[in-house]
């Protein structure tokens, strides 16, 4: 298997010695230089115009600095002269080194006595980006060994966990349409405002503050245009500016966009990747004019970062309301698993003829504790429901480790080993086998004889979605169903299990409301689209690897990149009611 063609140039194979990267280099850099390089980098990266390293050195340095430009080169083709890998199949660019350098230079304060020039600060900051490079490939190298051949003796089963393995790491930052996440982001952030509205004002009073502002729609009205301008095009440089001076309301603008600029230090106390990164997406370049350091970043910022600070001054100010000890509880658990999914699942099946109960229906009306989070039956298909608003550590996702994934993965979807706790996959084989018994239970119209499980995980964090997963927690599914006899004994009229995400859900949950059928019909397309018996050769034809893989590949895809090719995705009439609402002057 030859999962990676493209060799990726780093600093060492350049000059034969590392590079560290250290806050005293980092720290010397030029503020305009790097934030105006690493904005294009992320622009060039994004829109895959990852061209040749002429082409790239040509575009990094200055007139100035053509005679170390060409040196530069030389250096390169010489240093890999070596790999009969021709200069235009080695990779400069790489969206992980980008999000890690611009994660690392947020964090590093900036030390104005150590200044370098512009000129100066193009050579250290291409060093420094070939030495992000090279920890790249040193993290990537070790997949494949992550993955033993002889755990995983099929090829197809190895592919699915070095695949994930590679794409995790920033599979959420990468390969999601700014526009869609803005739509999705909008919908979501309203949906957690007014669900902290009602009980947890104070909190919304401390995270509006230091925008200048004290209603959440306010909020929105402010960030919206923001986000909204960062999936514009531009004019093709990746340069992306926004200037105010001539808003309207100046000084409120100033000071929203000063926050999400690099304008100050804030502390955040929550295991995530790329953090820095996340909550500055814009640069201030003057005093009225900032520019969007990335687009996918700036959009996520409008309901991701807002997850963060709240959980940042909920910590802070645990005395506010007794939650707030675990308002990561509150979150997933409330809002999530609760608020949130509800009003999805009831906007997709409300106005069907289906017997359909959320988990908190089926506690109340018949007192059970065996309960799915939400329980939909169309005749004899059952559609089984369990949401988890479990978050990934970024220590796992960056770890480019499989066993380090594998495990937090069990521990959150499958089983808390530390408190014996059974997560999403065990509780839908238990909720499964219920509904097979013969126990009325919640639904004593089932024939259990006749049932057709479909199995849905729905998941907030869209790193979950990154190709492979779906495997890895299927493999774990089946298991589940081969240890208990009834579910062992009805295996094929169980089908296997899907993931899908929130933000999913959100797009195509008005799709799936006007087309009743839509929905199950789009489980049946995916079931055919990843299905493993397709991975052979066309008839009379020699496989070639890249024929096979490309099939392998194929039974990996996330369900939310088969939707989109199965139903056009067109804007929720839910984000244009919201923006109608949002600018519409609210009553006293």
């Amino acid at each position: 298997m030859n999962f990676n063609r493209k060799l990726v140039i780093n600093y060492s194979r350049v000059y034969g010695e590392n590079k560290a990267i250290n806050a005293e280099s980092l720290s010397a850099l030029n503020k305009v230089t790097w934030s105006k390089v690493l904005a294009r980098l992320n622009y060039l990266a994004r829109h895959h115009k990852h061209d040749g390293i002429i082409d790239v050195i040509n575009d990094w340095f200055s007139k100035d600095n053509r005679d170390h430009a060409n040196q530069l080169l030389n250096l390169i083709v010489n240093g890999y002269k070596d790999t009969n890998v021709h200069p235009r199949e080695l990779l400069t660019i790489n969206l992980w080194s980008n999000l890690h350098l611009l994660d690392e230079i947020l964090s590093t304060q900036n030390d104005p006595e150590k200044h370098l020039d512009n000129n100066e600060s193009e050579k250290e900051l291409f060093d420094i980006y070939l030495a992000v490079n090279g920890l790249f490939g040193s993290k990537t190298d070790g997949i494949f060994d992550s993955v033993p051949a002889n755990e995983y003796p099929e090829v197809v089963d190895r592919l699915a966990r070095v695949t994930l393995t590679n794409l995790l790491p920033y599979h959420d930052l990468n390969h999601f349409k700014p526009l869609e996440l803005l739509v999705a982001g909008t919908i979501k952030a309203y949906y957690l405002f007014s669900f902290l509205e009602p009980e947890h004002g104070e909190l919304l009073a401390l995270f509006l503050k230091p925008y200048g502002i004290d209603n959440w729609r306010d909020y929105l009205k402010g960030i919206l245009p923001i986000a909204a301008h960062a999936t514009s095009e531009g004019d093709g440089s990746g340069l992306n500016y926004m200037n105010i001076e001539h808003s309207e309301n100046k000084d409120q603008s100033k000071a929203f966009l000063d926050h999400l600029a690099l304008v100050d230090e804030t502390e955040y106390q929550v295991k995530t990747d790329f953090l820095n990164a996340r909550a500055k997406p814009l640069f201030r370049t003057g005093e009225d004019n900032y520019l969007i350091l990335d687009s996918v970043l700036l959009v996520n910022r409008i309901y991701n970062s807002i997850f963060f600070e709240l959980l940042r001054l909920a910590e802070r100010n645990k005395k506010l309301h007794a939650s707030y000890k675990d308002f990561f509880g509150l979150y997933t658990y409330d809002f999530i698993e609760k608020y949130l999914s509800y009003t999805l699942l009831d906007k997709i099946f409300g106005k069907t003829s289906y017997y359909r109960l959320s988990g908190k229906q089926i506690k109340d009306k018949f007192g059970l504790d065996t309960e799915p989070d939400y329980y939909v039956r169309n005749g004899h298909k059952v559609f089984l429901f369990e949401v988890k608003g479990s978050m990934l550590t970024g220590e796992a996702k960056q770890s480019f480790h499989f066993p380090t994934i594998a495990n937090e993965l069990w521990q959150k979807y499958v089983h808390d080993d530390k408190d014996e706790g059974n997560k999403a996959v065990q509780q839908l084989a238990e909720r499964i086998d219920y509904l097979f018994s013969e126990n009325e239970g919640y639904d004593k119209n089932r024939h259990p004889d006749k049932l057709r499980i479909y199995p849905v995980l729905i998941v907030s964090e869209l790193a979950l979605t990154a190709p492979g997963i779906n495997v890895v927690l299927n493999d774990w599914f089946q298991n589940e169903i081969s240890k208990r006899d009834r579910l062992h004994h009805n295996r094929y009229r169980i089908f296997p299990l899907v993931i899908i995400d929130l933000d999913t859900l959100i797009l195509y949950s008005e799709a799936f409301e006007l087309n009743r059928g839509m929905f199950e019909a789009s489980l049946g397309g995916y079931f055919a689209a990843i299905d493993r018996g397709k991975i052979k050769p066309k008839k009379g034809v020699p496989p070639t690897t890249g024929y096979i893989e490309d099939l392998m590949m194929r039974s990996y895809q996330p369900y939310n990149g088969f939707l989109h090719d199965f139903k056009k995705l067109t804007t929720p009439k839910l984000f244009m009611e919201f923006g109608t609402e949002l600018v519409s002057p609210q009553k006293k």
